[in-house]
């Protein structure tokens, strides 16, 4: 995706219990509370939760379905932490037990696909995302119902592969369908879908360098966000960082710098001030920064950056790269020929080390 936004909503996976009966069982206890912090945008106390909740699933007497749940919601919320590498680790161990084990839910088998196509998308291998998204699509119209919410999940997220791929006609008429098939359906809070496929659509404009044309989209899928999650969310945070691109490559750098700083803010607060997401965003505020020739505050952002995504391999990212390599740009226009270099050669440093296929375009 570009500069950084996560334009997917997260699902996590539904077990259906009650409370009392969960207050009665540690690991059903711990899914429920780990999806109340997650809802809430508290992913570090939801990781604790789901952390507890994958202990206690190796116990005896769990079900394989139980197994899967407690495997697929701690991946599902490190996807969205961007601790890529655990993450994909626990989805391909609830895969492997979700197809070999008739015993699962199928109900759950599309979501658990869905999931890890989005772990593949955002490392860069959009061709593996829109090959798993096809087989999760054709799943949930089977197991769930072709009118289901996760359906319309699914397309959203292939409409996502298929900008990554360059098929922007395909990704326009995927979005356009589920976004009418979002606006008949009955508004729901908890799932805002439509702020996510009409966050979506502004990206796939911004693809086509159509920047006017993606702010109306990306502004109405900020107001959703902010009514249904609230407007300090880390869901409404990465539509917001969409937002900010826009201005930004509209020459709007007052808007795109107040718009990236509030996006700072919030996951710093929620993820923690060492998060890869946090350190994405201040390669971006960085970027903002030195396009107002505002160079040595732009250092001070990437520097930082850089030292939170060295601790992990989450610096692999594609974004990082594409990211560093315009900075390099813009401090190369500036006659700081040192400092542009350096960050080349960590910019390619990154893509030789990387095992993801990354994008050389820059950004979007």
């Amino acid at each position: 995706m570009t500069f950084g936004a996560r334009a997917f909503v997260s699902l996590i996976i539904m077990v259906s219990f009650a409370a009392a009966a969960a207050a009665q069982d540690p690991l059903r206890a711990s899914e429920l509370l780990g999806r109340k912090a997650f809802a809430a945008g508290d992913f570090i106390e939801a990781e604790r939760h789901f952390r507890l909740a994958l202990a206690y699933s190796a116990g005896s007497g769990v079900s394989d379905t139980q197994r899967v749940v407690a495997l697929a919601n701690l991946a599902e919320l490190l996807r969205n932490t961007g601790e890529y590498d655990e993450a994909e680790k626990l989805f391909d161990s609830a895969v492997k037990i979700s197809l070999s084990h008739d015993t699962v839910d199928k109900t759950q088998i599309p979501v658990v696909l869905g999931n890890r196509a989005r772990l593949y998308q955002e490392t860069g291998r959009a061709a593996r995302a829109e090959s798993s998204l096809k087989e999760a699509l054709r799943l949930a119209e089977r197991n769930l119902g072709p009118q289901h919410t996760y359906v319309l999940q699914v397309m959203n997220m292939l409409g996502i592969a298929y900008i990554s791929l360059n098929k922007f006609k395909r990704a326009e008429a995927v979005f356009q369908k589920a976004i009418a098939l979002a606006e008949m359906a009955p508004p729901d809070k908890e799932d805002p879908i439509l702020s996510t496929m009409l966050a979506n659509i502004g990206v796939l404009y911004q693809s086509r360098k159509e920047w006017a044309r993606s702010e109306a989209p990306l502004l109405r899928a900020v107001e959703i966000a902010k009514d249904s999650w609230g407007p300090d969310h880390p869901a409404t945070a990465a539509i917001l960082g969409d937002l900010g691109i826009t201005y930004y490559r509209e020459s709007k750098l007052t808007k795109s710098e107040d718009v990236l700083r509030d996006v700072l803010e919030i996951r710093t607060k929620k993820l923690g001030a060492h998060s890869p997401a946090v350190a994405i965003t201040k390669l971006k505020l960085g970027l903002v920064l030195a396009a107002q020739g505002r160079y040595d505050e732009a250092k001070s952002h990437y520097t930082s950056a850089i030292q939170i995504l060295e601790t992990g391999s989450e610096v692999k990212a594609p974004e990082v790269v594409r990211t560093l390599e315009e900075f390099a740009t813009l401090l190369h226009q500036a006659n700081r020929e040192e400092e542009a270099q350096a960050l080349e050669f960590r910019a390619k440093s990154i893509r030789a080390e990387s095992a993801y296929t990354v994008n050389a375009k820059g950004l979007r």
